[in-house]
């Protein structure tokens, strides 16, 4: 047996994994709040909207199909949302007003696979660690918590469908979120929130959805490449 597991395989394997992620989360905030810089604004634009403009257009290189998502009004769900294009311009608009009064240090890819749990002393470990050293602390929750959301669940989880239907912009889709993942999804946001509190972080729940929409477009973007 190695001397560690991976979070993802801890959280695949458990029947409760919240004290786990909470110790992470402890770990995570501590940091946050011993680097919090209030000299120093992070860059949004060059953090999310960049990055989800980026990502848009590498997965519509990958598959020129996806450019009717990026510019007319689309369906997910039944729910209707308007392009991706005008999503991001909305997002400009209020960049400025959803800027943190302040920076910390980030992990950048703290996904569930970065982040040991160790055997003997269940000491947490992180790997990987960008080299970022400034930034929102919110895009590395977004980064954990999309993965407990959705990239998880649909890989590991019973059974994934979905139908996207290009000229009438209409995605559905259905897969079912083991009970492990919703519980701690569901404890990690009540977390978030009470150290967003604690910071003075107003904004914090606009950020992460930035944070989970760059996430989620780089999960396309790779598979495509793969061939997948």
């Amino acid at each position: 047996m190695p001397p560690y597991e991976t979070l993802a395989d801890f959280i695949h394997r458990a029947s409760d994994a919240v004290p786990v992620v909470r110790r992470v989360l402890s770990v995570l905030f501590t940091i946050y709040a011993a680097t919090l810089d209030r000299t120093i604004v992070p860059n949004l634009e060059t953090i999310y909207l960049s990055r989800i403009r980026d990502r848009t257009e590498k997965v519509i290189a990958a598959d020129p199909r996806f450019r009717q998502l990026r510019d007319v009004p689309f369906t997910v769900n039944g729910a209707q949302f308007q392009s991706l294009i005008e999503c991001v311009r909305r997002a400009e608009e209020r960049l400025r007003a959803l800027a943190p009064p302040f920076a910390t240090f980030v992990h950048g890819d703290p996904h569930p696979g970065n982040i040991l749990i160790l055997q003997e002393s269940q000491a947490i470990k992180f790997i990987d660690v960008k080299d970022w050293y400034a930034g929102d602390y919110i895009w590395d929750v977004g980064k954990l918590l999309h993965n407990l959301l959705v990239t998880a669940p649909v890989e590991r989880g019973p059974s994934v469908s979905a139908n996207l239907d290009i000229e009438q912009s209409v995605l559905t889709y259905k897969f079912a979120t083991p009970l492990v993942y919703g519980s701690v999804a569901t404890d990690m946001l009540d977390q978030v929130k009470q150290f967003a509190e604690s910071i003075g972080d107003g904004t914090w729940r606009s950020r992460l959805d930035l944070s989970i929409a760059s996430n989620l477009l780089g999960l396309p973007e790779g598979r495509l490449e793969k061939g997948m």
